[in-house]
């Protein structure tokens, strides 16, 4: 829907914006959108274009919803560009303390920020799924359908405190940073934004989708309230007859500033599992493959009761899977110590532990040593070829870098690491530490690092294992590839081992990208939005090793490879 700006950029906040960012806000006034998505490439500073845009589009107050790991990031570039000119609030347990449930914005606050999970805490103590969300039951046999109200005035009524004053606010601006984390309209953080009421809202990032399903694209139109599906069935049908997602971002492929590049190489290092950890992989695969096949049984004799709990075992072998790519220490450990404790021993422990007597491995999962994955040893490798440098290696999962960081210490280097339960205080001080070390490791879970951390102090960064979609990687990868690096040459490192699988995941990680891309100018290619099913995956991992699938990927990312 097409408006008129109320105000323009004032001259202060005008003086703070580069040319290539008030380029940015021109278009949104000049094709005068009310909502929609600012898509900018790494480093050209989306926070800073995000609120002089709220601060220009309405005189309400802006309203900011940031994940808490990047909240310190937000405060930190509030500081830099406007000082103590922006009267601002954090609306957080964290800031307001005692304060938290009478919380009420000051009379000068121009600019709140809160977090997705404030919101989803006032989403379900005002029971706010009543009024956004409506059950259409068909007049025939079928699957209820959902229909989704996003709200044009505040969904509470009266003067409320606390996060119920949110909801209760009718904000100028509303923007909801990295918004690919929250698009899925399944998730209650997604349901808890769309609550919010706001003359306008604008969703931040890179990357506006980091994976090409109907549940993601409905999130981003009931969301952002762009006029479009409120219902997952209309979603392929609309994507298949709409002019692309342009119409509704504001996008920019490259950062003018980011002129002076450092030579980027992106390196893939292959690693052949040792034979204990073959047999470790394969009996696993064994596993995954005799649950799938429960899995339907279960559904052919229509035993639901089965089926919930074969499935649920498929999806936990799949994660121990990965992990054993990594370091099979790790799900055999989990799995021994759930056999251990008899209050949660499960069925499937019990199956695993028994698949793995006879195979020769007591002394192998007896001695902690082994620990040391050949995964590990070539990060290691890699990381004593930086022995100067300044790295970041990012993981899937937080107890992979957990138990590399002892055998990096005792090369004599610093590790350190950010966690969901620091404080953010904490958490910036460890970035300042980082920032001020010779050589230290940081060591990131992609879930919280891959996203808003500026770390052009570091030229190195390895991915020890895959993410299933490559927009998180390459998010990974801009953490020290953008403006501001000074080192001459950046290095980036994917490890692989001689296993078919994380072949396949770059391989689909790229078709994946080439399916987002083609939709940003429309349909583009006729598909059904794909979606990787337990099926697919479980293919994915049986593959055997595939030197041409691997040369493909090489040739085409411009990859070298290392044994």
């Amino acid at each position: 829907m097409a408006f008129k700006p109320k105000i323009v950029i004032d001259d202060a906040n005008a003086k703070l914006l580069k040319d290539s960012q008030k380029e940015v806000i021109d278009e949104v006034f000049a094709r005068q959108m009310k909502n929609g998505g600012l898509s900018l490439p790494l480093g050209m500073g989306k926070t800073r274009t995000g609120i002089i845009l709220g601060l220009s589009l309405d005189k309400g107050m802006v309203l900011v919803v940031v994940s808490k790991t990047l909240l310190a990031s937000w405060l930190d570039e509030i500081q830099k560009s406007f000082g103590d000119t922006l009267p601002f609030e954090v609306m957080h347990r964290s800031y307001q303390k005692s304060n938290y449930t009478t919380w009420i914005p000051k009379p000068s606050t121009k600019l709140v920020l809160t977090t997705p999970e404030v919101l989803t805490e006032g989403y379900d103590n005002y029971k706010l799924a009543t009024r956004f969300i409506e059950h259409i039951v068909p007049p025939r046999f079928g699957p209820t359908i959902v229909h989704y109200h996003p709200p044009a005035a505040p969904m509470l009524l009266g003067e409320h405190s606390g996060v119920g004053r949110v909801f209760s606010t009718q904000w100028g601006c509303v923007l909801i940073d990295e918004i690919q984390r929250h698009t899925s309209v399944t998730t209650e953080k997604c349901r808890a934004i769309s609550c919010l009421a706001a003359h306008h809202k604008w969703g931040l990032s890179g990357t506006m989708f980091d994976e090409p399903k109907s549940d993601r694209f409905l999130g981003f139109f009931v969301m952002l309230g762009i006029e479009g599906p409120r219902r997952l069935p209309d979603v392929p049908r609309f994507i298949d007859t709409f002019d692309g997602f342009r119409r509704y971002i504001v996008h920019r492929s490259e950062n003018k500033e980011f002129v002076d590049r450092p030579e980027y190489q992106e390196i893939i290092v292959k690693h052949a599992l040792e034979d204990s950890e073959t047999k470790i992989f394969q009996t696993l695969k064994e596993v995954l493959n005799e649950l799938n096949a429960l899995v339907k049984q279960s559904k052919e004799a229509g035993d639901q009761v089965g089926l919930k709990k074969f499935s649920g075992y498929l999806m936990s072998m799949i994660t121990y899977v990965r992990q054993a790519l990594i370091c099979p220490m790790i799900p055999i450990a989990s799995m021994y110590c759930d056999m251990a404790d008899f209050q949660v021993k499960s069925e499937l422990s019990q199956i695993v532990t028994d698949k793995f007597r006879g195979l020769g491995l007591e002394s192998y999962l007896q001695d902690e040593r082994n620990i040391l994955s050949s995964r590990f040893r070539a990060v290691l490798e890699k990381l004593s070829d930086h022995r100067a440098q300044k790295c970041i290696v990012f993981s899937s999962f937080r107890t992979t870098i957990e138990l590399l960081a002892p055998f990096i210490n005792e090369t004599d280097r610093v590790t350190m690491t950010i966690s969901s339960k620091m404080s953010i205080d904490k958490r910036r001080q460890v970035l300042k530490d980082f920032e001020e070390s010779d050589n230290a490791v940081l060591l990131l879970p992609y879930d919280i690092g891959a996203e808003g951390l500026n770390l052009q102090c570091a030229s190195v960064v390895m991915l020890m294992d895959l993410w299933w979609n490559s927009s998180k990687m390459e998010q990974a990868i801009g953490r020290i590839y953008r403006p501001g690096q000074r080192a001459l040459h950046v290095f980036v490192y994917l490890f692989i081992s001689n296993t078919g699988m994380e072949q396949k995941i770059l391989a689909k990680n790229d078709i994946k990208s080439q399916i987002l891309a083609s939709l940003q100018n429309g349909p583009g290619i006729k598909m059904e939005v794909p979606r990787m099913t337990v099926k697919e995956i479980i293919s994915i991992i049986n593959l055997d090793d595939n030197e041409k699938s691997l040369k493909e990927l090489r040739v085409k990312r411009k990859r070298v490879e290392v044994d």
